[in-house]
This record gives structure tokens, C-alpha cells and sequence, in this order.
């Protein structure tokens, strides 16, 4: 008889799913620690690669995070300096967002920062294995993708130790 996956595998994916993202984000933010802003580097490269044609509604759906969220990442973006907002000249209603020259200068840490991250993550991986590994997360996101779930937000926040 054939065992299963499911059968043979005690610990929830979620927690696996759950440490390495901890560990992903830690490792990440560390080499951008000597940035004036604390998070959201991330978006700011979104935004950044949008060209001031990014709306905060599409910011949301790229990021997969509610209205509020993006709100209020937009305004903590803001505040620092970081982005501006430009009204649609073509609906009033929209908001593009767009770098200034200062958040403009974070970007090449934050990319550097994020391929040094992947790099340490896939280290001893050889490209088949990536690929292989891109595609079965890709899966079980699909997996998931079309079941009910319940709303909830994940708030990453540095201890000091």
C-alpha cells in the first residue's frame, strides 16, 4: 500500500511556511538596517518600478494586501519622504504613486539587499532544483488559491534582543 504525503507528514506546512518567512524577512531587513526607514521596501520597489502609474489599488492586488494596508504603507512611505501622490489628470478619484529622488536612492540597497537574500536562501540549489522549487510553491499557492479563507494580516516587527 502506498502512504501519501498527508500521511507521512506531522508538522503543518504552515509552520514551515511561517519560519522561513520570519527568517527570509530577518535576514532581509538586516542588510537594510542602515536605511532611515524601518519597512515597506518591498512596495517602495514596486512603486518605484511603476513609474508613477501605479495606483494604490494596484498596489494592493500586487501585493495581495487590503485597502487599508496599502493605505497606510503609503502613508508611512510618505511621510518619510519617500513617495508622492499624483492625482489621475484622467479619473480624479485615482491616486498614482510615484518615488521622489529620495526614495529613488534607496532602491539600489533594496535591490542589492533582496538578490543577496535569494542568493543565501538558494545556496547549494543548482538551477534545475530552483526552477523545481519555484513551480511546487507555485502549486500549492494555486492549491489554496481558490478555497474560502479567512481575512487576517501578518505584521513583521523587529525585536530588540
Amino acid at each position: 500500500m502506498e502512504t501519501t504525503v498527508t500521511e507521512t507528514r506531522e508538522l503543518p506546512l504552515g509552520k514551515l511556511f511561517s519560519q522561513l518567512t520570519k527568517e527570509y524577512v530577518g535576514t532581509f531587513t538586516k542588510r537594510l538596517e542602515h536605511l532611515p526607514i524601518k519597512r515597506h521596501y518591498y512596495p517602495l520597489m514596486l512603486i518605484y518600478q511603476g513609474k508613477g502609474k501605479l495606483s494604490q489599488t494596484c498596489l494592493s492586488g500586487e501585493l495581495h494586501f487590503d485597502k487599508v494596508s496599502v493605505l497606510r504603507l503609503v502613508d508611512y512611505l510618505s511621510e518619510h519622504g519617500c513617495i508622492e501622490r499624483k492625482q489621475n489628470p484622467a479619473d480624479r478619484r485615482e491616486q498614482f504613486l510615484q518615488c521622489t529622488k529620495l526614495g529613488e536612492s534607496y532602491i539600489p540597497d533594496i535591490e542589492k539587499a533582496l538578490v543577496e537574500t535569494n542568493e543565501l536562501c538558494l545556496e547549494g540549489l543548482n538551477t534545475e532544483e530552483v526552477r523545481m522549487l519555484e513551480k511546487m510553491l507555485s502549486k500549492v499557492t494555486c492549491n489554496l488559491h481558490h478555497q474560502p479563507q479567512d481575512t487576517y494580516s501578518i505584521e513583521f516587527i523587529k525585536k530588540d534582543k
